[in-house]
């Protein structure tokens, strides 16, 4: 996503002629609407929930592992156990 938007920005930054300039980013306007609504979920995730984020990685990966058989035999725990993995497995867990 990042690199996308990057391509974007470099390519309209690129365009000398302030009519083509225009003309361009008129023209993509939909990548653009797009390209800031995808900056708003990372921004948000970086600003509101990564911190979160690492502290469900570090248990799940730490004691949550250690005692995950256990947490198994509860349903309704290895039903979050489940979900939490499914997140964090998420390439774009802001989504």
């Amino acid at each position: 996503m990042i690199d996308e938007v990057l391509g974007l920005t470099r390519a309209q930054a690129g365009i000398a002629d302030t009519f083509e300039f225009f003309r361009n980013f008129n023209e993509r306007a939909d990548d653009w609407r797009q390209a800031s609504e995808q900056y708003t979920k990372v921004h948000d995730f970086y600003n509101n929930q990564s911190e979160i984020w690492r502290k469900a990685k570090t248990r799940i990966e730490g004691s949550y592992k250690d005692n995950r058989s256990m947490l198994d035999l509860d349903p309704r725990s290895s039903e979050a156990l489940k979900r939490l993995e499914d997140i964090l497995s998420n390439p774009e867990p802001t989504l």
